[in-house]
């Protein structure tokens, strides 16, 4: 029997695309880790020499050698598991980004003022929680974790639960600044027949479905306040998601500097439907 052992750097998803990575191979072990350029090597990850996590494909696990990860509050407070924060390194590991070339007080800044006080935590720049066996689970770039009435929700997260309705081809979710809960999480969906969208009955149907699919794969909390459908979403020509341009529109500000934008309709959309909810 063949086998081979994948180490996957998306931090979601591993399994599924070592299954792709791997169709030639009876048996592949998957190895999901999370790192990011400035650690120059793996933080954390679900399989090591002498240890194998559980077999689910979402989480980072373990730390990794001479690494010691922390999920802390605002106020560098280690949070008791289960519950949402910012994953930091509280102590140098080995290979750990020293400075940046001739500019050592932005290194400073960048990597280690997250925290008054406590200039030695590192913050990864993660949103992270750890359960109560000790494994990691990474939420996201903090850019794309939102705070809805003290809950840590990574957006990547509700988009994946929206993406495993059959209709949706493609979402955006972005946090939405609100009164009562701090913020609340706003969809943006592209379906696979964007016939429906001349269909005011079919999308109220479906928005009421897509929300049934967020409370049963990740609780009520993370259920959107609304979803919104589109033809296409807002991107650069490269195909990143202009996300914070999203939530602009959606708080009522500038969108900023758009010249990367590949089809600046996509934005007016997403205009036209926020306005035409607050009329």
């Amino acid at each position: 029997m063949k086998r081979r052992t994948l180490q996957l750097g998306d931090r979601r998803n591993a399994g599924r695309l070592a299954a792709v990575a791997a169709h030639d191979y009876e048996k592949a072990t998957c190895v999901p880790p999370s790192f990011v350029s400035e650690h120059a090597r793996i933080v954390s990850a679900s399989q090591h020499a002498w240890q194998l996590a559980r077999a689910e494909d979402d989480f980072a696990a373990f730390a990794f050698f001479g690494v010691v990860p922390k999920v802390v509050d605002d106020k560098c407070v280690e949070v008791p598991r289960n519950s949402g924060g910012k994953l930091v390194i509280t102590q140098p590991w080995p290979s750990m980004l020293r400075t940046l070339w001739g500019d050592d007080d932005r290194y400073q800044r960048q990597y280690f003022s997250e925290f008054p006080g406590r200039p030695e935590v590192y913050f990864t720049g993660d949103g992270a929680r750890q359960d109560k066996d000790g494994y990691f689970f990474i939420l996201g770039r903090t850019d794309d974790v939102i705070n809805v009435a003290g809950h840590r929700l990574g957006t990547r997260e509700i988009e994946e639960s929206i993406s495993s309705h059959a209709n949706v081809a493609e979402v955006a979710v972005v946090g939405v600044a609100d009164s009562l809960k701090g913020q609340v999480a706003m969809a943006f969906a592209v379906l696979k027949d964007n016939a429906l969208l001349n269909d005011p009955q079919a999308l109220l149907k479906l928005e009421g479905e897509i929300m049934k699919v967020v409370d049963n794969s990740l609780g009520a909390v993370a259920r959107p306040s609304r979803v919104r459908f589109v033809s296409v979403l807002p991107k650069t020509r490269s195909g990143k998601l202009l996300r914070r341009a999203i939530q602009a529109v959606c708080e009522g500000r500038d969108p900023g500097d758009l010249t990367t934008m590949d089809d600046p309709a996509a934005l007016l959309q997403i205009s036209d439907l926020v306005k035409a909810s607050s009329a």
